[in-house]
């Protein structure tokens, strides 16, 4: 009713069907501006995207037709509905995600739709926010706010995870009505409230748990964005040699995730226990979740520094550093082959993603011309063989598996005369 959409603030207009003839028009506009259309569409429109509209102002479409083609027929039809809330501040605590869509996602959002969130809390000192959806309309925008601080996010890319550290956010989604009319699918986005967070961009350094070597007692979400700047970009690329080590009293380590890029999106680090460990980019994001208890306890330190490379030894495709260990490992470890050349052999793919340590062993550099002669050899010895004894192996294999399939036969078309007399008697 129209109360439920006064109340509400908002509601969808949707035109599923339209079926106008030429010069032909369908205005739309509010009531208390009825003469300043917000959409007009023509002939060509044979349905109209939702568009939000104020309830109290209300919504004032007009048909306007020209000399009518065919008599009889549905020339427009659509439908209303109420929108349940545009501004939110819901109550977050650390360590508990909270999930915020575009209106109507995963379907296209409405034009002229308008959504806020203000996110704070007790105990938050930051966030971490990663989305798994991005499909924004030129001229539509979701802005993130913090402080004097503003990011306009749009188009279809996914963004890096931002990670702030700052206890209040606030996000505002705005798709105002342009020339031609596009929307999108809109977003879908996770945010992590974090008990502690930092970001570090430095070429090398040292995070830890608060009062390292002191234990973490209690539950907590804790998160490092950890980026080295590459200040020759043109002569190197650079990735993150780093090492990772819990204090030796620590009872519970808690359960430590590290991301070898920047969103958690990117390839996890399988595992994280040895020395001088490589990541494939120049950022890491780690992730820490300590639990509470009186038999727990956590302590972490991890040191970092600057791995550089020359272009010369970096993966013809994406310049990632080639790993020490990955030539000639026979993996293609770089995705584009690169990291096999002149190793003699066709390299597998790689689905593994564990860090990798800076020194390597040595790895073999091909197949040796002796191993080649003689496997030759033997390949001429066995094909000898093979035509002097298989022929007489099959003659007898075929002669006994010719009187067991005339067996076989008959058995199965017992047991088909039986089944079909079953069947036939089992609706009686």
């Amino acid at each position: 009713s129209f109360k439920q959409l006064r109340i509400q603030g908002k509601f969808t207009l949707t035109l599923n069907h339209l079926d106008l003839d030429k010069d032909d028009t369908v205005s739309i506009s509010s009531l208390s501006q009825p003469h300043k259309p917000v959409l007009l569409l023509n002939a060509s429109f044979s349905a109209l995207e939702p568009v939000e509209m104020s309830s109290i102002d209300g919504a004032y479409v007009i048909i306007t037709r020209n000399k009518c083609v065919q008599a009889n027929r549905t020339v427009a039809s659509g439908s209303l509905s109420g929108v349940i809330g545009s501004s939110f501040a819901p109550k977050l605590m650390p360590g508990v995600a909270y999930s915020f869509k575009s209106p109507m996602f995963p379907n296209q959002y409405p034009l002229n739709s308008t959504r806020s969130w203000t996110f704070n809390g007790t105990g938050i000192r930051g966030y971490h926010l990663t989305f798994s959806s991005m499909d924004i309309a030129k001229n539509h925008t979701l802005n993130l706010r913090s402080g004097n601080q503003s990011v306009p996010l749009t188009g279809s890319v996914l963004p890096a995870d931002i990670v702030l550290e700052n206890s209040i956010l606030h996000a505002e989604f705005a798709a105002p009505v342009h020339q031609g009319y596009a929307t999108g699918y809109g977003f879908d986005a996770l945010l992590m409230p974090l008990d502690m967070v930092q970001v570090i961009v430095k070429e090398s350094g040292q995070v830890e748990t608060p009062s390292f070597p002191a234990l973490i007692n209690n539950s907590n979400t804790i998160f490092w964005s950890i980026y080295v700047p590459n200040v020759e970009p043109k002569k190197m690329s650079v990735a993150i040699l780093f090492n990772v080590s819990h204090h030796k009293s620590a009872k519970a380590p808690g359960t430590l995730t590290i991301y070898d890029g920047n969103s958690v999106r990117s390839p996890v680090l399988g595992n994280v226990t040895g020395e001088n460990l490589l990541s494939r980019s120049d950022t890491i994001l780690v992730k820490l979740v300590t639990v509470g208890g009186n038999e727990s306890g956590s302590a972490l330190q991890l040191n970092f520094t600057t791995y550089r490379c020359n272009m010369s030894d970096t993966c013809n495709n994406s310049k990632i550093c080639i790993h020490e260990d990955w030539r000639c490992n026979g993996v293609n470890d770089c995705g584009d082959n690169s990291d096999e050349v002149d190793c003699g052999y066709h390299p597998t793919p790689s689905h593994h993603h564990h860090a990798t340590t800076r020194t390597s062993t040595p790895h073999s550099k091909g197949v040796s011309v002796a191993a080649f002669v003689v496997t030759v050899l033997l390949a001429l010895v066995i094909g000898a063989v093979g035509a002097l004894f298989v022929p007489v192996l099959v003659r007898r294999y075929r002669a006994y598996r010719y009187s067991r399939f005339r067996m076989l036969l008959y058995l199965n078309d017992s047991a088909h005369v039986f089944w079909g007399s079953l069947g036939a008697g089992s609706f009686l």
